[in-house]
């Protein structure tokens, strides 16, 4: 039906695009990372967290598909950024030794799904700040699902990729 098409027009979109490693770019900032680790006493600029992503970190997701009122087929897709760029974003701007994950899983009290809580930890000057947010389990690898979700409305606290929640339809 209508809903296949669009997950086939889904997937060619998404892997329509070549994403091209600019070595130099992961060499400078493995120097970077490798200079900056256990430098607890150094300034972050935490506004940097809000920088936009490179095209490369973004993906997207179809959440929506239907006819509409027009009788004309539409797709709703949300853009997101990935797990792995978060984890890049803070490393460069925090430095790896200057911020840390936990883990919880929060149990609901009515029968249903297991959410996962992350907070990401940045220290600041001698202390550690974390901002917390909740994912519920996903359905294909549910904890490293709901960990990665969580994990990204967690960098969501601390302003990464907010931005965009903001795109226009």
């Amino acid at each position: 039906g209508l809903a296949s098409q669009f997950a086939r027009l889904y997937h060619c979109f998404r892997h329509w695009k070549t994403v091209s490693v600019n070595v130099q770019k992961l060499n400078q900032r493995n120097v970077a990372m490798s200079s900056a680790v256990g430098n607890s006493s150094r300034s972050i600029d935490l506004s940097r967290l809000a920088e936009p992503f490179e095209e490369s970190d973004i993906e997207w997701r179809v959440v929506n598909t239907g006819i509409g009122s027009d009788s004309k087929p539409y797709c709703l897709v949300v853009a997101y950024c990935t797990n792995r760029a978060i984890q890049r974003r803070l490393d460069d701007v925090c430095g790896p030794g200057n911020w840390k994950n936990e883990a919880m899983t929060v149990h609901e009290l009515r029968t249903g799904p297991i959410a996962m809580q992350v907070g990401i930890s940045i220290r600041i000057g001698d202390e550690w700040v974390t901002k917390w947010d909740v994912s519920e389990t996903t359905q294909i690898e549910p904890a490293k699902g709901g960990f990665s979700g969580a994990m990204k409305r967690a960098g969501a606290q601390w302003g990464i990729g907010r931005y965009l929640y903001q795109l226009e339809e």
